[in-house]
């Protein structure tokens, strides 16, 4: 049986080279499971994925910012990065997502958490970023690289 994986994330290597890394590996033991990128535009992301040979759906995510002139284009660029994830991941067969963090996340987190799609959050930070501490409430599995982050995600 197929089963499509939605990796969601981006903006930054950080979070786009791991999350190549456990698609690969997933290919590898699962050889019919698809994967998608689901990312932020940022030129970064296209050259790392695109160089990497795999699919992936630039997101109009923008990151959070309290400025009063930026808060209506983070708000609109969320929405629209929402809809776009839930279309896809609703399509998908089977779908997972692993987030990997970041503003790019989010929108997505949100969407599998809605559509009650199974989502795992991989923290690959010491200290973890504002969209992976939400992101956490929603997972149901997490990963950490470090011991030190299991106090930020304490359930």
């Amino acid at each position: 049986m197929n089963r499509d994986f939605f990796f969601a994330g981006g903006g930054t290597g950080g979070h786009i080279y791991p999350a190549i890394a456990v698609a690969e590996r997933i290919t590898r033991l699962e050889p019919t499971a698809r994967v998608q990128f689901l990312c932020s535009g940022r030129s970064i992301d296209r050259r790392i994925l695109d160089g990497a040979g795999l699919p992936w759906i630039p997101l109009p995510a923008q990151g959070f910012s309290a400025r009063p002139g930026q808060v209506l284009g983070f708000v609109s660029s969320f929405r629209q990065s929402y809809r776009i994830a839930r279309s896809r991941i609703a399509s998908g067969s089977n779908p997972s997502v692993v987030a990997m963090g970041g503003f790019a996340a989010a929108p997505v987190a949100l969407a599998a958490r809605r559509l009650r799609v199974p989502m795992a959050l991989i923290n690959v930070d010491l200290v973890p970023g504002k969209a992976n501490r939400l992101i956490a409430r929603w997972a149901n599995a997490i990963f950490l690289q470090f011991e030190e982050t299991r106090r930020a995600f304490a359930r």
